[in-house]
């Protein structure tokens, strides 16, 4: 019967054998009734601009970059075709670059001589404005997670880069225009935003090597904090999941980026790998950056009685002034070391003997074997007190002052303010007085107790710096030692 043969024929569609259907991909107008207004008013406006700038597009680079950008959208429009974020990636680009032409001075590839209306590029950059908004929210409901957060990073790390490498070269460039009143001379070798662009992108190549030495540094971090309060090897272990304890590739071992392009799960097994390393890397990245922009290439301008009347990276780093590398380094360590103890708190380990009387020999030997990273003198700050000294007996007797100021400091806050000995916030204090001075301890103890006393203020919940002292001593290094000369200078005045 013909009913048996359609019924047998049909069966493979059934078990799933025969051809699917395709699916049809919508664009990112056809989700709500808004969308296929905004569609149809993008039609309106797009089409008409096609033709007004084909035009003039032979005649002048405005036009054609504007009719590419016309294009673009008008397909957009017409078709669902392509990843989501490339199609979010080329609106995005062609808004900026219409933008940047559309602000550009006379006779720098900009709009004014090129034949086309004023309107027709503001309607333009409305209409890419539209098309963009649409692509981004389309992208965004298409995208997981792990996309999501890939994006974020990524815009976190380059929209910054951008502002500092273009944007900004460009709109002082536009400001000397509007102030002088003069067009710029492209034969000018003082003026050429592509070569400031490059000059800058090579700064901003330089800040990034040393931030991520500090991102590296701490991934090894986390493994001290672990390892040392458990007397297990350090350098001598691959990295491997704690889950399923299968090796670690050297591709998912980049600090940061493999965090995120993992998205925060092991390859091997999936399961979740704590934030605590993609935060701790990211402090570690912090300091290093942050000292970088504020006492390296500054020439040591924090330091109280540092001046290395140079500043800058050329003159800093391509032609090292090693006083300032030094106190960089010196200082960069330092408040990783605090980090590493403050982690180890934080975990409720034990403070080991061992670990602590390297560390402080380690930056005890490294401030009197060089002179310079340590150039308070001892009897600063006391007038009428001036003691003749040698140089290296000076700088001995400042790092032990400091560091048995530090101890009584750690003791006398551990049992008054938190009722309780805490050995690595004692030992935390000592190693602030041997690595500042005395001064500075003074300083950051007072800061430190400030905070300590505002976190007692909402103690009811077990807040970070509650619960870890150190992390508190920790941001209270942080927050003094932009200011540390400030500070000094003030007290001296005084």
């Amino acid at each position: 019967m013909p009913h048996e043969t359609e019924l047998t024929d049909w069966k493979p569609a059934l078990h799933g054998t025969s051809r699917k259907a395709p699916i049809r991909r919508i664009t990112p107008y056809d989700s709500s009734l808004i969308g296929e207004y905004a569609r149809l008013f993008l039609l309106l406006l797009i089409v008409p601009l096609v033709i007004c700038f084909a035009n003039g597009s032979l005649k002048h680079q405005a036009a054609f970059l504007c009719l590419v950008a016309s294009l673009i959208v008008l397909g957009t429009l017409l078709t669902s075709h392509g990843y989501q974020m490339i199609r979010v990636v080329v609106v995005g680009l062609m808004t900026a670059n219409v933008f940047a032409f559309s602000i550009s001075p006379d006779d720098i590839s900009g709009v004014e001589n090129s034949g086309i209306p004023d309107w027709s590029v503001f309607l333009l950059l409305l209409g890419l404005a539209v098309a963009l908004a649409f692509e981004t929210v389309a992208w965004i409901s298409s995208s997981t997670r792990a996309v999501l957060l890939k994006a974020l990073a990524w815009g976190i790390l380059l929209i910054p880069a951008m502002i500092y490498v273009v944007a900004i070269p460009a709109f002082d460039s536009l400001w000397s225009v509007e102030v002088s009143g003069k067009k710029p001379d492209l034969n000018d070798p003082n003026w050429n935003l592509v070569n400031e662009a490059a000059f800058r992108t090579a700064k901003l190549a330089v800040f990034g090597v040393f931030t991520y030495l500090g991102a590296c540094l701490g991934s090894f971090l986390n493994v001290a904090a672990y390892c040392i309060p458990r007397g297990e090897p350090i350098g001598l272990r691959d990295s491997q999941c704690p889950n399923c304890s299968n090796k670690i590739s050297r591709i998912d071992n980049l600090p940061i980026f493999s965090y995120v392009n993992l998205g925060g799960k092991c390859r091997s097994c999936s399961s979740a790998i704590s934030p605590r390393y993609l935060i701790v890397e990211i402090v570690a990245a912090f300091i290093f950056g942050s000292l970088f922009l504020y006492e390296l290439v500054t020439g040591c301008n924090n330091v109280p009685l540092m001046d290395i009347h140079h500043e800058g990276i050329l003159w800093i780093i391509l032609y090292p002034k090693w006083p300032a590398i030094g106190i960089y380094l010196f200082h960069c360590f330092f408040m990783c070391a605090m980090l590493v103890l403050a982690l180890m708190e934080w975990d409720q380990q034990p403070l080991k003997r061992t670990f602590a009387i390297t560390i402080g020999l380690g930056f005890i030997a490294a401030a009197v074997a060089y002179l310079p990273l340590h150039p308070v003198p001892l009897f600063e700050h006391l007038p009428g007190l001036s003691i003749e000294l040698s140089p290296w007996v000076d700088q001995l007797l400042k790092v032990m002052v400091g560091g048995v100021a530090g101890l009584l400091f750690g003791r006398v806050f551990g049992v008054v303010v938190f009722a309780r000995k805490l050995s690595i916030l004692t030992f935390a204090f000592c190693l602030t007085g041997v690595v500042l001075g005395w001064q500075a301890l003074l300083q950051v103890s007072t800061i430190f107790l400030v905070a300590a006393t505002i976190c007692r203020c909402f103690s009811k919940t077990r807040t970070l710096p509650g619960y870890s002292p150190t992390v508190l001593l920790l941001i209270a290094i942080v927050l003094h030692h932009p200011f540390w000369k400030s500070i000094a200078d003030l007290w001296r005045s005084n």
